[in-house]
């Protein structure tokens, strides 16, 4: 019945309850893939979300020791934002430019108190906080 219902063969009105599989692709009408649901044999779970073009874009994900990250890519699939969050239960926001370079960097530290950075091309700090 699972079978029948993934190829359209499904009795109307009688939707299939589950499917179960350790990848999923979803494709356009031309083939293209846009975006892949699926584990690694390391544990970890992601959700890649793809443009017309076929880059990467954006994407959310568990890893195997229990961070989650949230991440947005421009157009040629460079990760320009990222937030994650540890499995010790601290967050990150991450800006990068063009090229990739980190620029910005917020979190919470391990201690609890927020930290900022700002970089310039170079990686070198040119404001931050504490």
């Amino acid at each position: 019945a699972v079978a029948a219902g993934l190829l359209g063969q499904a009795p109307a009105g009688a939707p299939v309850k589950s499917v179960d599989a350790e990848r999923f692709n979803l494709r356009d009408a031309g083939g293209n893939l846009r975006a892949l649901l699926g584990t690694t044999s390391d544990g970890a779970t992601s959700l890649l979300l793809y443009n017309a073009t076929g880059v990467n874009q954006a994407g959310l994900g568990v890893m195997a020791d229990g961070s989650t990250s949230v991440f947005l890519a421009n157009p040629a699939g460079r990760t320009v934002t990222e937030l994650t969050l540890y499995r010790d239960g601290t967050p990150t926001l991450v800006f990068r430019d063009r090229n990739g370079k980190t620029r910005t960097l917020m979190g919470t530290a391990t201690d609890g108190y927020p930290f900022a950075y700002f970089l310039d091309a170079a990686g070198n700090n040119t404001w931050k906080a504490p």
